[in-house]
């Protein structure tokens, strides 16, 4: 989600509204995720700090390497890079190919806006 949201990518944005809201993640903590690191709900804080320095510096922090690996690791940490490299290059496509929101998910948030409950 931060990953989508960094990049302005909504076809992944939307996707993984409905993904998040399926795995049982609230709407709030959801739109969280587009705004300040501060905002973000506490235990998701270091991942977004993570989204914000890759996609501003292509780099990690020490502290936020730091953090991340005590938390998951150090694979953890270096799959938390790899993932939000992937939806990088996921953003670069869908955005360059102006890829259509498959319709179940349309249908969804229309049903369901984001914030609506």
């Amino acid at each position: 989600l931060r990953a989508a949201h960094r990049l302005a990518a909504s076809y992944e944005w939307d996707h993984h509204v409905s993904r998040g809201r399926a795995a049982g993640m609230a709407d709030r903590d959801i739109a969280a995720l587009a705004g300040p690191v501060e905002a973000v709900a506490e235990q998701d804080r270091p991942f977004a700090r993570a989204v914000d320095e890759l996609a501003a510096g292509a780099r990690l922090r020490p502290a936020t390497a730091a953090d991340l690996a005590a938390r998951v690791g150090k694979k953890g940490m270096l799959d938390v890079m790899a993932t939000v490299g992937f939806y990088t290059t996921l953003a670069y496509l869908v955005n360059s190919c102006d890829t259509p929101l498959d319709p179940a998910i349309a249908a969804e948030l229309a049903d369901r806006p984001l914030g609506a409950g």
